[in-house]
């Protein structure tokens, strides 16, 4: 399926160049399969087609798109100085901001994700994502306070059949609270 989903996405962009927000879905698409090798030869093909067409709020999220390729393909110090570029370009960038913080979470330098957590839960296009996984963060860490107080700020974020999961999560941390007093 994956690389049928590729073949077809690729010859979109030799028919012709489709919206940008079409070729970023269809990346999104593709590397949720966790094929990195089909996702980056896609985003060779995406380079190609659109290098010197784009906007600059475009082109950095081409640069976030590498930045990902780069980081699921074992180079993440490469990856993490593309999104540091991209958020010195545009200190707003939920995206690049939201992948910065996944990137330190990983490398378990805890303060610089929940920095970046942080900056990402205050733009409003990956609010929701954010406040998501830096309570997970949290939770990890065993600090179930954090993990409730950022999950009910979610959930004013949250559509209402989100709304439901988070607060399950919530009455399920309270549980834990209550049986860990």
């Amino acid at each position: 399926m994956p690389e049928t989903a590729a073949d077809a996405y690729g010859n979109a962009l030799t028919m012709g160049r489709p919206p940008f927000a079409d070729v970023i879905d269809a990346f999104n698409y593709l590397s949720r399969f966790g094929e990195v090798q089909l996702t980056g030869d896609y985003l060779d093909k995406v380079i190609s087609t659109y290098t010197g067409r784009l906007n600059p709020n475009d082109r950095r999220s081409l640069e976030i798109l590498q930045a990902r390729v780069l980081m699921d393909s074992g180079q993440t110090a490469d990856g993490a100085g593309l999104l540091r570029e991209v958020i010195q370009a545009d200190p707003t960038n939920g995206d690049a901001l939201l992948s910065l913080a996944n990137y330190y979470r990983q490398q378990q330098d805890f303060e610089r994700a929940d920095i970046f957590f942080q900056r990402a839960e205050s733009e409003e296009e990956v609010a929701l994502e954010a406040l998501t996984a830096h309570a997970q963060m949290a939770t990890d860490r065993e600090d179930w306070q954090s993990g409730i107080a950022l999950l009910r700020q979610a959930g004013q974020h949250a559509m209402p059949d989100s709304l439901l999961i988070i607060e399950e999560n919530i009455k399920a941390l309270e549980r834990l609270l209550t049986l860990l007093e």
